[in-house]
């Protein structure tokens, strides 16, 4: 356990002394500090970075001399989707949930007795680890051999947001999302038919040879509602062997129902890639106006078609050395320019707005547009806003509510529309105010057909 963990953990030791839990507690020294500190607690993710290869017994021999850890329940069994004996917690601490984190902050419990579990989603706990064990299950990490006394509430009604995140996110860096309340945009691969219903292992499109799984206990309340092609859903991630899974908990935990998918998306501008193909002016093949903003008119051929990216390039954070300072949700993705309003075009004009714009038409209508989007570093705050168009580019409508106050960590936008129909094109534009204007990270844009 680090310095910084050691201090932090001292200040938790106003919530664990009355617990009766303190008989133990040693007085030790922060390393190279001289500062005194007691540090019974480890953050839920010390606790996970104790397994290596087998099963271990937690307690100070293995935990570095702690033996307790606390964390916000996020589990609820009320409904039938999550077994009974199950309590999973998730760290609420700034160091574990700092924007730059990349670890595992949700932990699994399983009480030897069902009955034990008298905890509730918001209550906030403490938990005496010695005398259980954490042992790998089906390729998830569980504490096992929890008792009642060794649980004690500190608060209750604690509200945790689930995380949103991307389906690519979850497949490749489950680790940092195991166990915890997630929030994903999915379309079930393969597509359901009529008369199709929640109940049992759906999967979920992610990419070529890449699925998630929806597990619903056939027992679950919400077991027999139906499902649409795709739709937004809630829940706790799992794995079941080498399967990602999701489990929802509630019956309002999918909602956003919409058409399908279109093929060949979500866009996500990994291609064409700055990494394997280069810039031109270095015997590449990607124009270097793509990643430049000298020439502010750029046109970019990506995987679903031609982009029009004024004021915008594509940025490989790894390349450019941004990493950590563009929000994108892979290898690459979009950064619209600052300080609108007093560039100048080539053309001699002053530029107002921003735009990352589609150059051709989906023919099969809309009914939802979702994308990633965060503020650049530490920039300024900007506005922009989500339009489409269904005469080809000639005038515009808002898709959503503009957004003035993007976060230093990505989120995601949803546009839920009134079943466009036909031809659409859509676009981001941004610089909706003259001031504040920080640059502004876009990627994984995702386009849902209309619903007939």
């Amino acid at each position: 356990m680090n310095t910084i963990s050691k201090i932090l953990l001292f200040s938790l030791l106003a919530f664990v002394l009355p617990l009766g839990f303190s008989s133990c507690i040693e007085e030790k020294i922060s390393e190279g500090t001289h500062l005194a500190t007691l540090n019974p607690v480890c953050l839920i993710y010390e606790v996970r970075e104790a397994y290596i290869d087998s099963d271990i017994d937690l307690g100070p021999k293995t935990l570095n001399d702690t033996y307790m850890t606390t964390g916000v329940v996020i589990s609820d069994n009320t409904d039938g989707n999550i077994p009974k004996n199950y309590l999973i917690i998730q760290s609420t601490d700034p160091i574990s949930t700092a924007t730059t984190t990349i670890r595992g902050i949700g932990l699994l419990f399983e009480f030897n007795n069902a009955e034990d579990n008298i905890f509730n989603p918001g209550d906030s706990l403490v938990i005496d680890l010695r005398g259980t064990k954490l042992r790998n299950i089906n390729g998830d990490l569980h504490v096992t051999g929890l008792t009642l006394d060794k649980v004690r509430r500190q608060k209750t009604g604690i509200k945790i947001e689930p995380k949103t995140i991307t389906t690519t996110q979850l497949y490749t860096f489950y680790e940092r999302y195991a166990n915890m309340l997630i929030q994903l945009d999915c379309e079930f691969s393969p597509l359901p038919e009529d008369g199709d219903i929640l109940s049992g292992e759906k999967s979920f499109y992610v990419g070529k040879d890449s699925l998630i799984y929806l597990q619903t206990d056939p027992k679950a309340t919400f077991a027999n509602n139906p499902i649409q092609a795709s739709a937004q859903f809630t829940g706790i991630a799992f794995k079941d062997g080498n399967k990602r899974c999701l489990r929802m908990q509630y019956n309002d935990d999918m909602k956003y129902a919409a058409g399908p998918l279109y093929k060949g998306w979500p866009e996500d501008f990994e291609y064409p890639s700055i990494k394997d193909l280069g810039l031109a002016d270095d015997g590449g093949l990607i124009p270097k106006s793509m990643t430049s903003y000298d020439n502010s008119d750029n046109m970019g051929y990506f995987k679903t078609g031609k982009w029009k990216l004024y004021f915008s390039i594509l940025v490989d954070p790894e390349i450019s050395a941004t990493s950590g300072r563009d929000r994108v949700s892979g290898a690459q993705g979009i950064r619209m320019q600052q300080n609108l309003w007093t560039a100048i075009d080539q053309l001699g004009n002053t530029v107002k707005h921003a735009y990352l714009e589609m150059q051709f038409d989906l023919l099969e209508g809309a009914s939802k547009v979702t994308y990633t989007y965060g503020s650049y570093y530490n920039d300024a705050k900007s506005s922009f806003v989500l339009e489409y168009s269904t005469d080809k580019g000639k005038t515009w409508q808002e898709a959503h509510q503009p957004i003035y106050n993007p976060q230093k960590e990505m989120r995601v936008a949803m546009a839920m529309l009134d079943n466009v129909k036909g031809s659409v094109r859509f676009r981001i534009k941004k610089g909706l105010e003259q001031t504040p204007d920080g640059r502004l990270s876009i990627d994984n844009i995702q386009v849902y057909k209309g619903v007939w």
